[in-house]
This record gives structure tokens, sequence and C-alpha cells, in this order.
């Protein structure tokens, strides 16, 4: 899929992160790709209100997170830090959904593998 759906966007509209497990490249490693919203004020950013609000749309931004973590980590349930991070993409401020499916397909090409990020194994 090109686009995200209209529950997708819900989601990421009412503050629910989305993620999704990629294929990693090395075997002892597994690969994930997650993205949320959050609200910019002028001096920090803040949480998006649980229900749609069609007020906030248009203020709304993103973020982006690609990487890969070591299969240790999770198949020990140990906690994920940044240090046992690699192959890191982090992607902020990102004004719009429009903006945010257009930075999603450079890094992956099914924009429906995108679930609620307690549905796949997302450490972060």
């Amino acid at each position: 899929m090109k686009r995200l759906s209209q529950n997708q966007m819900n989601n990421l509209m009412t503050g629910t992160s989305l993620a999704a497990e990629l294929v990693s490249a090395h075997p002892d490693f597994r690969s994930f790709i997650s993205t949320s919203g959050y609200l910019k004020c002028k001096t920090k950013k803040k949480f998006i209100s649980r229900s749609l609000n069609s007020a906030e749309k248009d203020d709304i931004y993103f973020y982006i997170r690609k990487y890969e973590i070591n299969t240790i980590y999770l198949d020990n349930d140990w906690d994920v830090t940044d240090d046992e991070i690699v192959n890191s993409v982090h992607l902020i401020d990102i004004k719009g959904i429009e903006n945010l499916e257009r930075q999603l397909k450079l890094m992956i090409d099914d924009l429906s593998i995108l679930e609620g990020d307690w549905k796949c194994d997302n450490p972060l």
C-alpha cells in the first residue's frame, strides 16, 4: 500500500505509535521501524490528545525511527538502550501526514505493515 489507511492515520492522530518488524540483513539482528506523532509548543513537545481533534490535525509533527537490535536482547527480554541499537535512523519534526508518508516510503515499500506498536516485538 502506498498510503496510510484511515485507521493508521486515526491511530497516529490520537497518539498511538505504529511499528513493524522489517527483514534484517544480518541473521543475529532484528530490524524495526516505528513512528508516532506529537505536538510542538514553543518550549517543548507534548503528547497528542487521545480523542480525534481536527483542530490539532494540522499541528501534528511526526518522528520515524528505524533501527536494528541484536536478537540476544529480545530473546532474553533484556532492556534495550540506545547503546545496543545499530544502523539507527531517527527523523524528527516531520510536519503532516503527507510528509510522513513520503519519508516512510523511502524506507519501506508497503505502508500497510505498520500496526500498533504493541502488536510487534518493537522493544522501544
